[in-house]
């Protein structure tokens, strides 16, 4: 449908048409040997022909190079400033001097906007779709309705918004992906962490029932009594999943991307789909994202201790009475 392409290809890489229009059109100003390699190159690219797998493993000598690693935010207009300081103390308090970006939707937050807010943090910004028409908030969904928090359908989109932190965009340019909740703060400095710790088959995120562990995964969904409007939800969950497990937190998730993305390309999509199917979740994202990584794809693991630092990576409490402190946490509980 453009000028290289006289047609619509519904397949890129299976359009042989395309490819030699395109090489065509780019030999008549010239027909040197130089620019048939280069247009030969560019053409095998865009056929997938040259691509070359990313290697995403532990340095087996000294540090990962600075492309190796991302850490991810996202906001809207309303929390731009609380994930700024997110930024801010990862970057003073956490010594991070690494890459950032901030995921954002241009229809809420414009990217010149944004970058009044995150100046001086050297931060990258990539705009995703709000997506309101791929999940489904109840009225009467507990917390969370027109009587409870003041979410609804229109309102909520930023919470699924996270669902954006397993794009192929990431996995085409890092190989490992911090994500922060907005409000996030650190007490310390967590290079020390991201240099020993280093995640290869495992998704590391905190279990949402430490340290008492009496929460279960089934608590992530709502009752059916709560939702009326869908009155045999959570029973269909419940014949189909395992629901009486441990479970993640959705706050700080820390994975490589050639297992979490590259080795499941569709995995926002299916987050989509489970959020749609059963959309009693009610802490919106984080319960699909506990279930699919418990059940659907069962990687999740509890975050490492780096035991030589002494000190825990994160905790969504600053301090707990007779534990240690953390590197990261959200809220004084």
């Amino acid at each position: 449908g453009s000028r290289y392409c006289p047609e619509t290809c519904n397949v890129m890489s299976q359009c042989i048409r395309a490819r030699e229009h395109f090489i065509s059109i780019l030999l008549e100003p010239s027909s040197s040997e130089a620019v048939v390699t280069t247009v030969e190159t560019a053409a095998g690219v865009l056929l997938g022909e040259e691509k070359k797998e990313r290697k995403c493993d532990p340095p087996k000598d000294g540090e990962p190079p600075k492309d190796d690693m991302v850490l991810v935010v996202m906001c809207n207009r309303r929390q731009a400033g609380r994930v700024a300081q997110t930024v801010r103390d990862v970057r003073t308090n956490g010594k991070y001097t690494g890459n950032v970006v901030v995921m954002h939707a241009n229809d809420d937050l414009p990217e010149a906007d944004a970058a009044i807010v995150f100046a001086g943090l050297d931060v990258q910004f990539k705009s995703f779709p709000q997506n309101i028409d791929k999940y489904k908030v109840p009225d009467d969904l507990p917390g969370h309705g027109p009587r409870g928090r003041g979410f609804n359908q229109n309102t909520a989109w930023i919470y699924f918004f996270k669902f954006h932190v397993f794009d192929p965009y990431f996995a085409e340019h890092w190989c490992r992906v911090l994500f922060l909740d907005g409000g996030i703060r650190a007490n310390g400095d967590i290079t020390h962490y991201l240099k020993a710790v280093y995640p290869t088959e495992k998704l590391y995120a905190h279990s949402d029932s430490y340290p008492l562990n009496k929460w279960k995964l089934e608590w992530q969904f709502a009752d059916e009594s709560q939702v009326p409007s869908h009155p045999k939800t959570k029973s269909a969950l419940m014949k189909k999943y395992d629901l009486e497990i441990d479970y993640p937190q959705s706050t700080m998730l820390y994975f490589n991307t050639q297992t979490v993305i590259t080795g499941d390309p569709d995995v926002k999509d299916k987050l989509y789909e489970l959020q749609w199917n059963y959309p009693v979740g009610n802490t919106l994202d984080q319960s699909y994202i506990a279930l699919y990584y418990t059940n659907i794809k069962p990687i999740w693991e509890e975050l490492p201790e780096d035991e030589a630092n002494g000190k825990r990576f994160y905790d969504y409490c600053h301090q707990r009475a007779g534990k240690r402190p953390v590197l990261l946490s959200k809220k004084q509980c």
